[in-house]
C-alpha cells in the first residue's frame, strides 16, 4: 500500500512545512508548478493523493487538478484554498473530481486523517482495479485458448489482423488500443458455437447452401453475446456485433456509414484486407480487391490501410530460427512440415502457446525440418 502523497503550492514556506509535519506519516513529495507536478508524476507511478492550492502562480487549482486527472485519473484529489468561496468549490467538485475541498487555514491533524483517508480509497480503488486486470486477463486468456484449439484458423485471422487493426487505430487516434485488439482477436469467437460442418466446409473454400450461410453469418452476433456481460467488454461486444455490416447500405438494424462503430468499421478492413492475404494475394493485390468493394468500407480507413498496412507489408523481413526458439505471436513465413513433407502449421499464421507445445509434441515422434522461417517481428 502506497504511502506517497505529492503537495503543490507556489508558497515554498508552505511547501516546507508540508514536509516537516507530513513526513512522519506520509512519503511526502512537494512542487510549486504544473510543470514540475507533471514531471514528479512520470517519474513516480505510486502517488496516491494530490492536494493543490487553489491560487497558482501558472494555472487554478481547478484547471490542475482536471490536466492531471486526463493523464493520470487515479490518484485521489484534494483542493486546499484560502479563498472560502462556494464557487469555487462547486466547480472544484465538478470539474476537478476531487476528494475534498479544504480551506486555510488547515490544522495539521485535520489534514494528516483526510490524507490518510484519501490513501485509503486509492489503495481501495487500486487494488479492485488490478483485480479487475487480473480477471480480465485470465478471461482473456481462456477465450483465445478455446479458439486455438477449436478453430485455430479464426484465430490465425484475429491475430494477423489484430496487427493491421492496431495500425489504423493509432492514426485514427480515437480508440482504445487494447479494446480494438482485444476485439479483433475474439471477433470470430462466435464461431464456437456453430456445427463443425459448416465451420469445416467454409474452412475448405466450398459453397454453402442458402440456409448454411445465414447459420454463418449470424456469428458475430452470436459472439457479441457471448462477451457483452464479461466487465470492460461492452465496446468489444458492440463492435463484433457491427464487424460485417457495409459502409454504404443500410442492414436490419437500420446502420450504416458512420452510424457504425468506429471499432466495427476498422474490423471490416482488417479482417478482409488479412482474408485476401490468406488466400494467396499480395498486399497490393489484396487491397486493389478491396477497391472494388469499395461500398463495404469506411473510403478513410481504406485510405489508412494503404498508407499504414500495405506498404510495410511488402517490407517484411525473414529470419531464420529453430523448433526450441519459437515464440507465441511470431507469423511463420514458410510451411512447418516434418520429414515426410507433411504440412504441420502453414505459413503467414501466427503462432499461440498451444501451438508450440504441438509441435514439440510431435517433434518427439516424427522429425520436423528446420530452421524455420518467421517474420521478424
Amino acid at each position: 500500500m502506497t504511502r506517497k502523497i505529492l503537495m503543490i503550492d507556489d508558497d515554498r514556506d508552505i511547501l516546507a512545512s508540508y514536509q516537516v509535519n507530513l513526513r512522519k506519516d506520509f512519503i511526502v513529495r512537494i512542487a510549486s508548478n504544473a510543470n514540475q507536478v507533471m514531471e514528479i508524476l512520470k517519474a513516480e507511478d505510486d502517488i496516491g493523493v494530490i492536494v493543490t492550492d487553489y491560487k497558482m502562480p501558472d494555472v487554478n487549482g481547478i484547471n490542475l487538478l482536471k490536466m492531471i486527472r486526463q493523464i493520470y485519473p487515479d490518484p485521489i484529489r484534494i483542493m486546499i484554498t484560502g479563498f472560502a468561496d462556494m464557487q469555487i468549490a462547486v466547480n472544484a467538485v465538478n470539474e476537478g473530481s476531487i476528494f475534498r475541498f479544504l480551506t486555510k487555514p488547515m490544522p495539521t491533524p485535520e489534514l494528516k486523517q483526510i490524507i490518510q483517508d484519501a490513501l485509503i480509497q486509492y489503495n481501495l480503488k487500486k487494488n479492485e482495479k488490478e483485480l479487475l486486470n487480473n480477471t480480465l486477463k485470465g478471461t482473456l486468456k481462456l477465450l483465445i485458448d478455446l479458439i486455438s484449439i477449436s478453430i485455430p484458423q479464426s484465430l490465425n485471422i484475429g491475430s494477423q489482423a489484430r496487427a493491421v487493426a492496431r495500425k489504423i487505430g493509432v492514426k485514427t487516434g480515437d480508440v482504445e488500443l487494447w479494446e480494438l485488439e482485444v476485439a479483433s482477436l475474439l471477433s470470430n469467437i462466435g464461431l464456437l458455437l456453430l456445427p463443425n460442418e459448416i465451420i469445416q466446409k467454409k474452412a475448405e473454400g466450398k459453397d454453402l447452401s442458402l440456409s448454411e450461410s445465414a447459420v454463418f453469418n449470424n456469428h458475430p452476433e452470436l459472439g457479441a453475446n457471448l462477451l457483452k456481460h464479461i466487465p470492460k467488454f461492452e465496446k468489444i461486444s458492440d463492435a463484433i456485433l457491427h464487424m460485417n455490416d457495409i459502409f454504404g447500405s443500410k442492414n436490419d438494424r437500420n446502420v450504416a456509414n458512420e452510424s457504425i462503430p468506429l471499432y466495427s468499421r476498422i474490423l471490416k478492413v482488417s479482417n478482409d484486407y488479412i482474408q485476401f492475404i490468406q488466400s494467396n494475394k499480395t498486399p497490393l493485390e489484396a487491397y486493389e480487391k478491396m477497391l472494388e468493394l469499395f461500398y463495404q468500407y469506411d473510403p478513410k480507413l481504406l485510405e489508412l490501410l494503404l498508407t499504414e498496412v500495405v506498404g510495410s507489408d511488402n517490407k517484411r523481413k525473414i529470419k531464420q530460427i529453430q523448433l526450441m526458439e519459437l515464440k507465441g505471436g511470431m507469423v511463420v513465413a514458410k510451411d512447418i512440415v516434418d520429414d515426410r513433407d507433411t504440412v504441420l502449421f502453414k505459413k503467414d499464421k501466427e503462432i499461440t502457446e498451444p501451438i508450440i507445445i504441438r509441435l514439440q509434441q510431435i517433434s518427439n515422434v516424427r522429425n520436423i525440418v528446420e530452421p524455420l522461417l518467421v517474420y521478424e517481428q
